[in-house]
């Protein structure tokens, strides 16, 4: 089994580009592989595939998510540094479409 176990969806329904995730993810829109940056500036986390907002930022921009996880809760934060209100998915959930953190996802960690 992949090691990413999240999921977020750029639309709600499961639907248009994904991008999955494995680990906390203190920032999304500056995701700095082992804490430096990588050649400078932000480094934002982008969509995948060819579908609804493929390679653009994930930050402030997903609407639907999948925690494939058999024992933690995943949590989506509306601020950066997991801060502010936040939408948390039960192990082995799924949501059609995120509440407090709908198009103002900003960071990301298992609970």
């Amino acid at each position: 089994m992949s090691q990413f176990q999240f999921s977020l969806w750029y639309n709600s329904s499961y639907a248009g580009s994904h991008r999955n995730i494995g680990y906390n993810v203190w920032d999304i829109g500056d995701e700095r592989i082992g804490g430096t940056g990588q050649g400078g500036g932000a480094q934002p986390l982008l969509w995948c595939d060819n579908g609804a907002g493929a390679g653009t930022g994930v930050k402030n921009n997903a609407a639907s998510a999948q925690n494939r996880h058999a024992s933690y809760r995943a949590g989506v934060y509306y601020n950066s540094g997991y801060k502010g209100i936040v939408d948390i998915l039960a192990p082995k959930s799924s949501w059609f479409q995120l509440k407090n953190a709908y198009n103002n996802n900003a960071s990301f960690a298992w609970i």
